[in-house]
């Protein structure tokens, strides 16, 4: 009861002013929605100085270890006033507050989606392991995410619209104020006579959220008042199926999971009926932090898994995304970069020698040759003499038999001393290469490999003795 005491609610039986009633209903949800801490972790609040994030901060003003922080996007005239703001209203509640200039890059997804990926960059970047961030999303901006979603013929996942508790850099993120509706809020800033910013892009109408909320839902409101409410327990209950089929899909993976991290078995996919193939595939992708796939590039994953032309590596790419087949086993990944096959570098062996974007780097464990080195990609035609035999063995057949995946075969680096090859990365090596006396071959290791290159070590067979 002390620490309710200390968020300005008072004990159940004592006498209320009628406006403290009308504000110890919503400050309850609050405090029942705020998740417990470690000692010695904190509770950071993201504070834009709007009215949302000006009643969360103030209402928890009194919790030990509390502080703010304020983004700064520079994308408003208004910003240097919107941080002084801040900076005052920490002063006066004895809050400490950190400020972060950011320089969203709108370039790519617009000016929304700029300034929120800045965001929550800066946000995570002030979090210490075990912190809870706290933002002031209420069941209005619930509502409306809700029915973006909706609007851009999304699943159970996105209309479960945004989590009230969630890993977040290294700690969490909660939404406190989840449950509170905005009438409720704005109740409390004016009886606490609370002073915020307005932020003009609220009322842009050329952003989709704006939109929503200018010139939609005030329709909408006067056929079904309170339908911000309704919507936000929809987002309830698809987030309920959301976790449900999470649920079935982690069982679904284990009995898919091919060999090595980020592969699944596609004639164990094919066992599963279609939706439980669709759901067990965006659980994968989310898994592996990767964006998921519209309708026409699920359809095209599907088609990856009915090939049955083994000797051809199928590929669905959209955004930074590639999956990729390779016999049985798919795979997905961040989008590979292609690599020049003239690329060529001369290495001293004493630094890591970091190669092309997608291939990782080289590092020398030992001995050091006194004749140049050269590393370089695949070009064709390559002959290695391995370990214990008086011939040379093409790399077209070493490849072939170690079940090496075609996209690692184009980024696997090759090292050359006096234009002999000695070494194929970290798993062919010669003992000896000639100049004018046997001199050992140096050995390597090969780091930041792209994904598939695991499954050589494996599944492979006896190409490495």
């Amino acid at each position: 009861m002390i620490a309710l005491c200390a968020m300005g609610i008072t004990k159940p039986n004592s006498p209320l002013p009628l406006k403290q009633q009308l504000l110890q209903k919503p400050l309850q949800k609050l405090w029942q929605s705020l998740p417990p801490r470690q000692q010695g972790n904190r509770y950071i609040v993201a504070y834009s100085g709007g009215m949302d994030s000006s009643v969360l901060l103030h209402a928890l003003r009194d919790v030990s270890d509390i502080r703010a922080v304020h983004v700064n996007h520079g994308m408003q005239a208004q910003a240097a006033a919107w941080e002084q703001h801040c900076e005052k209203s920490c002063q006066q509640w004895d809050i400490p507050i950190t400020i972060c200039r950011v320089q969203p890059d709108t370039s790519q997804n617009g000016p929304e989606a700029g300034a929120r990926y800045a965001r929550y960059a800066a946000l995570a970047n002030v979090m210490q392991a075990g912190d809870v961030l706290l933002t002031a999303q209420h069941a209005h901006d619930q509502a409306e995410t809700f029915l973006l979603q909706a609007l851009r013929g999304a699943g159970i996942h996105g209309l479960a619209g945004m989590p009230a508790l969630a890993p977040f850099g290294p700690g969490q993120i909660a939404r406190p104020i989840l449950g509170i509706s905005r009438p409720e809020l704005l109740e409390y800033a004016q009886t606490n006579e609370l002073v915020w910013v307005e932020d003009p892009s609220n009322a842009d109408s050329n952003l989709s959220r704006a939109y929503l909320r200018t010139q939609v839902s005030p329709h909408v409101k006067q056929k079904w008042p309170g339908f911000e409410q309704r919507l936000a327990r929809s987002a309830r209950w698809c987030a309920d199926a959301s976790e449900l089929a999470d649920e079935f899909a982690a069982i679904d993976f284990l009995g898919c999971q091919g060999p090595v991290d980020n592969c699944l078995s596609a004639a164990a996919l094919k066992t599963l009926s279609a939706v439980r193939q669709n759901n067990l595939l965006r659980y994968w992708l989310k898994q592996l932090d990767l964006a998921l796939p519209d309708h026409r590039h699920m359809q095209q994953i599907k088609q990856l898994l009915d090939t049955d032309q083994h000797d051809s590596h199928p590929l669905v790419h959209w955004a930074d995304v590639d999956v990729r087949r390779f016999q049985d086993w798919v795979f997905a990944m961040p989008a590979l970069v292609p690599v020049p096959k003239q690329f060529s570098l001369d290495w001293d062996m004493r630094e890591p020698l970091v190669l092309p974007a997608g291939c990782g780097q080289l590092e020398s464990l030992g001995p050091q040759p006194t004749s140049p080195v050269t590393v370089r990609m695949r070009r064709g035609g390559e002959r290695l003499q391995l370990n214990g035999r008086d011939h040379h063995t093409s790399l077209k057949q070493l490849l072939q038999a170690s079940k090496m995946p075609s996209w690692v075969r184009e980024r696997l680096p090759l090292v050359f001393i006096d234009q002999e090859l000695v070494a194929v990365a970290d798993y062919w090596h010669s003992d000896t290469y000639t100049t004018k006396v046997q001199t050992p071959a140096p050995r390597l290791r090969w780091s930041g490999a792209p994904p598939g290159a695991e499954l050589v070590r494996v599944v492979g067979n006896n190409a490495f003795s």
